[in-house]
């Protein structure tokens, strides 16, 4: 379990770092700022935690998808593949109860 948690988290910190750099050159310099500031605080974590709380933390990250889908839309249907199994994998983690510490 430990392992997929942390897969989860690389991933994340990875597309983060990649959606930041991208925010600079798609979005309003705040939002890009914002993300700086988002990626920094979840790179300096060991792993994601209190996830209910991130997720408004990184609504640029969002919108940088949002951007990037627009005009490739093969990657809504991609990133959607590859969310659903993740989903499973947390909502599984969260009914038994195994989703805090």
């Amino acid at each position: 379990m430990a392992s997929t948690d942390e897969l989860i988290s690389t991933v994340t910190l990875v597309l983060m770092i990649v959606a930041t750099i991208s925010a600079f050159a798609h979005l309003r310099r705040s939002y890009a700022l914002f993300l700086v500031l988002a990626t920094a605080l979840f790179a300096c974590n060991t792993v994601l935690e209190s996830t209910g709380r991130e997720v408004l933390v990184v609504f640029p990250l969002f919108l940088v998808l949002a951007t990037w889908c627009e005009r490739h839309p093969w990657l809504e249907r991609l990133l959607f593949a590859l969310f659903l199994p993740t989903a499973y994998y947390l909502i599984e983690r969260f009914v038994t109860l195994r989703f805090a510490g």
